[in-house]
């Protein structure tokens, strides 16, 4: 009896072992965020970002500004109401809700989505090894692609050709599915 009750144990102990851990979907895929000097420039830009969230759709216009000491992204209704104020520096990173209570959605995803987008494939490649991950971009296909371990795309992110009108990147999460579309309205200059 006493026999048959270790082998057991050793069976169910060996296939916990064997069974991959858990997936943190929660986690963003730039945990923690990447500094704001990590870009290599300077960049001022408006954004509409529209998403798809399940069952939900949200659509506001983003302000963001990176500078080699602090990104900012300050989040507006339609109607130009601000939203949300997010601010990255070496003291860390700061969120502000102008409309009482919580987003809609969780600022540390925006904050690592815009950073997949904008920021240069060796800083990424570098950032997501860290975490397990890959990258993969070919120059001229115009789509970014992060995969697991096992190969699987947990994020597609697709660039419209350069001079495309309207200037629009997609990015498909599968990992937590959802959609987000980033259609460039303007470019500024840092103030």
């Amino acid at each position: 009896m006493r026999r048959g009750l270790v082998t057991i144990l050793l069976v169910i102990a060996g296939c916990a072992r064997l069974a991959p851990p858990p997936s943190d979907h929660s986690r963003p895929l730039l945990d923690p965020p990447l500094p704001p000097a990590s870009l290599g420039r300077e960049m001022a830009r408006s954004e509409l970002v529209t998403g798809d969230d399940g069952d939900r759709t949200y659509s506001m216009r983003v302000e963001l500004e990176v500078t080699p000491e602090r990104l900012v992204v300050v989040g507006l209704s339609r109607l130009g109401m601000p939203l949300f104020t997010i601010e990255h520096t070496s003291a860390g990173i700061g969120v502000q809700s102008s409309v009482g209570g919580e987003p809609p959605f969780d600022p540390a995803h925006l904050l690592s989505d815009l950073q997949l987008v904008h920021w240069p494939r060796g800083v990424l490649e570098e950032a997501l090894a860290a975490r397990g991950l890959r990258l993969l971009e070919r120059p001229g296909e115009g789509v970014r692609r992060v995969l697991d371990r096992d190969g699987q795309m947990l994020v597609e992110i697709v660039y419209r050709p350069a001079g495309a009108d309207p200037d629009v990147t997609t990015v498909h999460h599968f990992d937590r599915p959802y959609r987000l579309r980033i259609e460039t309205i303007a470019q500024h200059a840092v103030q």
